[in-house]
C-alpha cells in the first residue's frame, strides 16, 4: 500500500513506476483497460467489490464470484 491516492497499491518500486505513468498519462478509460485505479469507472461501470487477496486491487462482481481486473484471480460467489 501506498501513500498516493494515484497508485494505492504496488508489489515492487518498478511495479509502482509503471502505476504511476500510467496514472499520469493514460486516459480514464485506458487505466481501467490495464487495471489501474479501476474504482474510478468500476462506481460508474460496475459493482466495486472488495480488495484482491492476492495484488490488493479492487475487484469487480463476475457473475456471482469477485475477479480482480489486476491479476485475474477470482474469490468469493455462492454455491
Amino acid at each position: 500500500m501506498t501513500k498516493n491516492p494515484q497508485v494505492r497499491f504496488a508489489k515492487s518500486i518498478v511495479d509502482y513506476v509503471f502505476r504511476w505513468l500510467a496514472a499520469k498519462f493514460l486516459s480514464a478509460e485506458a487505466q481501467y483497460r490495464v487495471g489501474i485505479n479501476v474504482s474510478e469507472l468500476a462506481q460508474v461501470t460496475q459493482e466495486e467489490g472488495p480488495p484482491c487477496k492476492m495484488c490488493g486491487s479492487i475487484t469487480a462482481r463476475s457473475g456471482s464470484y469477485w475477479k480482480c481486473p489486476n491479476c485475474g484471480s477470482v474469490q468469493g460467489g455462492t454455491s
